[in-house]
């Protein structure tokens, strides 16, 4: 892809097998391209999410139990060692009417710190190979036409230590079903 900045002509390309994302700029005195490959979005310090959405009811609205979901969240947190559950609503037009239902989205992330960054984007692409496998089987588990799964780059995360060691009161411990409709 190509366009101007201030009659600066940039492209970005980005070349999967190596993993780095170039960018080329034009010289302006002698018209030679420039490459450059040190773009912020592909440092040596990479982080994909993963998402996986499962629907509450099936097709025809009756509840599907929890263990299934359960299931689920299991795999993803063996496979990337934690899972992240959010509950969701999701709508789409189906013969001309807004129709919507419920679901829960499964987060995990796995985050890599290598110079190779080919052996890292081929350990990314095993994992959203394994995620389009875990969704066919869910889905059809399920019943389900479908089974939205998504990955994406993350800029920066992080997690924060704390001063949390202290043992909470017993009075603030629920044990909540996280998988319960809201």
């Amino acid at each position: 892809m190509a366009f101007n900045i201030k009659k600066e002509k940039v492209k970005f390309s980005l070349h999967k097998k190596q993993g780095v994302l170039c960018h080329y700029h034009c010289h302006p005195k002698t018209g030679e391209l420039i490459k450059h490959t040190d773009h912020p979005l592909f440092t040596e310090n990479t982080e994909r999410v993963y998402k996986i959405t499962l629907p509450m009811t099936d097709n025809s609205g009756r509840p599907i139990k929890n263990i299934e979901r359960e299931k689920i969240a299991i795999e993803l947190a063996k496979k990337f060692k934690g899972v992240t559950i959010q509950h969701s609503s999701g709508f789409w037009m189906k013969k001309g009417k807004l129709v919507g239902d419920r679901n829960i989205i499964l987060s995990s992330a796995r985050n890599i710190i290598d110079k190779n960054r080919a052996k890292a984007y081929s350990i990314f692409e095993q994992d959203m190979e394994w995620m389009r496998k875990l969704a066919k089987k869910v889905g059809n588990r399920l019943g389900q036409d479908a089974i939205f799964v998504e990955e994406y780059i993350t800029q920066k995360s992080e997690l924060i230590p704390t001063k949390g060691k202290k043992k909470v009161s017993e009075r603030m411990i629920e044990k909540p079903n996280v998988f319960k409709e809201y």
